[in-house]
């Protein structure tokens, strides 16, 4: 009996301990130098260097690693010139990590290279699951070593190859900005500070910038790239023009003496992406003869209007705007034609294409097709009120090409489901009815 009982205590210990550990979190404890002092700055350039890269991909979960260096202050696991792989595990479920990513490293002066061993344990079994020995050269090659070692660990903790490639991202104003990948942020960039690191390659990547303090997206783009490629972002608070010609439709923009296109039949053209606190000539011109012009300073990384209207005669407006999104966001509700950025079926195909049918079915059958409109009303009023376009802010990054494009092939899409929806209920209707007749009408023996 005690010896069950036993066996159930241990059982129990086993549970308590596997469900308080993350098993899918992985905390990068660090490498021990065994060598000089003067080496400890390579333990915090691979530690670093790891934990960043995975904690940009969604699929791992990384312990914090301000958290991790605190533990290990606390359990001394470096003091020592030997590794301890019995605190680091416990270092590990202090932290709640089920895997840790631990190892070794000297450094030889004379052969100028260094030697890492790195290990992955399992912090539930105490197993270790990984080791690795790199000998590289010292110098700038350190680099090179530490993405052998993302690759491996990646590898490892993915279950599936992975490819690397260089992300640099910058932005040109003083300005403050939080930069996110995979919805995860990175850091605070500005003129001074600026982003170059490895993320993964060859798959999809969404980087998103954040202006401060307001965190306002001025920029969100999905992106990918190649592996052993480096992909620059230079991020330049830009302004968008939207402007009334009304008066001088089928003439030609001109923005610095450059054709930007005609003019369209409703009278508008919207200009995007223009550099701000920089003077430009906006201007209408017909058979290459200047009909008028204005010089304008866009000072904000905002919508503006400029109105050519003939009883205007060029007045430059801030657009308004309501909430937090601006920018790109306002250009795309613009485009879209919804003041909320949004798309709704339009139903005109829908309900001609019911009507028909329904008249068809009518003549044809009894008075009771007329049942036939329930349905078929109901299912027309539910593709009316499909789930909507994506809202303004997701396009932002995006031209008005795309945005244009987007909303036709949305309103193309609509099309075919008011079609199949009407012809749907009109039969249905005609099914309906047409039962119904027979069992009212049909004498009874």
């Amino acid at each position: 009996m005690k010896k069950y009982f036993f066996l159930f205590f241990l059982l129990f210990c086993f549970k308590s301990l596997f469900s308080v550990i993350n098993t899918n979190s992985v905390a990068i404890v660090g490498f021990l130098n065994k060598g000089e002092k003067i080496d400890d700055d390579y333990n915090k350039i691979i530690t670093y260097s790891l934990s960043s890269f995975l904690s940009r991909i969604d699929e791992i979960e990384m312990v914090h690693q301000d958290l991790t260096k605190k533990i290990i202050e606390e359990k001394k696991l470096f003091e020592s010139k030997l590794l301890d792989i019995e605190t680091a595990l416990n270092v590990g479920i202090s932290l709640s990590a089920g895997k840790i990513v631990i190892g070794e490293y000297q450094v030889n002066r004379k052969t100028k290279k260094i030697n890492i061993i790195m290990y992955i344990y399992n912090t539930v079994t105490s197993e270790m699951e990984l080791k690795r020995t790199y000998t590289e050269n010292l110098g700038p090659d350190i680099f090179d070593t530490v993405d052998k070692m993302i690759v491996t660990i990646g590898t490892h903790l993915l279950s599936r190859p992975i490819n690397l490639g260089k992300l640099s991202v910058g932005v040109g104003t003083d300005e403050q900005y939080e930069l996110y990948i995979n919805s995860k942020f990175q850091k605070v960039l500005n003129q001074k500070e600026t982003f170059n690191e490895t993320i993964l390659a060859d798959e999809n990547t969404i980087v998103v910038l954040k202006k401060l303090p307001e965190k306002e997206t001025v920029y969100s783009n999905m992106l990918v790239i190649k592996k052993g490629e480096t992909l620059n972002i230079f991020y330049i608070p830009t302004a968008n023009l939207i402007i009334n010609f009304r008066g001088f439709e089928g003439s030609d923009v001109i923005i610095d003496n450059v054709i930007m296109g005609k003019i369209n039949s409703e009278g508008t053209a919207i200009i995007s992406n223009l550099q701000i606190n920089k003077t430009i000539k906006v201007g209408i011109s017909k058979e290459k003869k200047i009909l008028v012009e204005k010089e304008i300073t866009l000072d904000k990384a905002k919508d503006y209007l400029l109105d050519f209207s003939k009883e205007k005669a060029g007045i430059l407006t801030e657009k308004e705007t309501t909430g937090e999104k601006t920018g790109t966001s306002k250009m795309a509700q613009q485009l879209l034609g919804q003041s909320a950025g949004k798309l709704k079926a339009q139903q005109k195909g829908g309900w001609l294409w019911f009507v028909s049918t329904f008249s068809v079915t009518a003549l044809s059958g009894t008075f009771v097709n007329l049942l036939g409109f329930i349905p078929g009303s109901l299912m027309i009023l539910w593709a009316y009120n499909a789930p909507p376009a994506p809202p303004a802010e997701e396009f932002i990054g995006k031209d008005e090409h795309y945005i244009i494009a987007y909303k036709e092939a949305f309103q193309s899409e609509m099309k075919n489901i008011n079609l199949l929806n009407s012809s749907l209920g009109c039969c249905a209707g005609e099914t309906l009815g047409t039962l119904l007749f027979f069992l009212i009408f049909t004498p009874k023996n």
